[in-house]
């Protein structure tokens, strides 16, 4: 694990010990979309696998649909409690996914929230592209930075749902000063790029056939579903 890695993983083991990891986010709001998203022809015999997946809450979800989950993860302490929960059919597995050998055409399934920006976009995509089974579905939740207008004027318009849906949903378990601090001080070394950056990278490596959507809150829904044949899909 390079530096980079090793100050971010320091940051989610402390992260791990200070979060409510039940409290309502701008991430898991979107999962069950995500799973709704899965195409239902996919085998529940092939594997999924989750990137960045934290305490593994999306793992959960997805072993409902698959009978093999892998999560990864960097942190430790996230992987800690993810495997608290005595799921069956989840794996979890401590390592960056660029230093992982993956199968080809084996998955079936592969998502990542709020964890690309850490990575190195088009290595990811290509990782990822090669690794889905024919007709498997990628699907990557992450946050953007805001370029145009319409970005601004969209997180705008989250402004006050957000705090609506913040309050109705962790009214009994705000987060506490030192969430809040740990929080600041990791976003710190984010970097975040662009929807058009996005795209042009998503263009470049998966060569059309995805679909590129802004989220209400402040996110961003990559979907890719690997042709079953080798034709070139139209990017939308």
């Amino acid at each position: 694990m390079d530096q980079k890695n090793e100050i971010i993983a320091a940051d989610f083991d402390k992260l791990a010990e200070a979060a409510d990891h039940t409290r309502w986010d701008h991430n898991n709001n979107y999962y069950k979309m995500m799973l709704a998203s899965i195409p239902p022809e996919l085998p529940r015999s092939a594997p999924a696998i989750d990137i960045g997946c934290g305490t593994g809450l999306l793992c959960r979800m997805l072993a409902g649909r698959f009978d093999k989950v892998i999560g990864v993860d960097i942190s430790e302490g996230q992987l800690n409690i993810a495997r608290s929960q005595g799921v069956p059919g989840c794996e979890f597995i401590l390592g960056d996914i660029m230093d992982l050998r993956l199968d080809e055409s084996t998955y079936a399934c592969i998502v990542s929230v709020a964890a690309a920006h850490h990575m190195p976009y088009g290595a990811l995509l290509e990782k990822c592209k090669k690794a889905l089974m024919p007709g498997g579905v990628l699907m990557i939740l992450d946050l953007y930075e805001p370029k145009t207008l319409s970005d601004y004027l969209l997180q705008g318009l989250a402004f006050l749902p957000n705090r609506i849906l913040e309050f109705y949903h962790n009214r009994d378990n705000p987060r506490t000063k030192e969430e809040i601090a740990l929080w600041l001080e990791h976003g710190k070394r984010d970097e975040y790029m662009s929807i058009k950056e996005l795209r042009d990278e998503a263009n470049k490596t998966l060569g059309g056939g995805f679909r590129l959507r802004r989220l209400l809150y402040f996110r961003y829904l990559l979907t890719y579903i690997k042709p079953k044949e080798q034709e070139v899909g139209i990017s939308r």
